[in-house]
């Protein structure tokens, strides 16, 4: 995956809040930032998954 600028990370998160939006769903803050850091390349992938991992289990417990 390219890496995104912060202007088209952005555009992409209010765009995916958006369509969540329209199914009555919503993107926690935190949930907003992670993916973020994942777009504009900050984190790698497999970080991406285990800071995601740690957020599921926080959320289900």
């Amino acid at each position: 995956m390219r890496k995104f600028n912060e202007e088209e990370a952005n555009r992409a998160l209010e765009n995916a809040k958006a369509s969540l939006a329209v199914e009555g769903m919503y993107l926690p803050e935190n949930e907003q930032q992670l993916i973020k850091m994942k777009l504009t390349g900050q984190i790698t992938e497999s970080q991406f998954k285990k800071m995601a991992l740690e957020l599921a289990k926080v959320v289900s417990i």
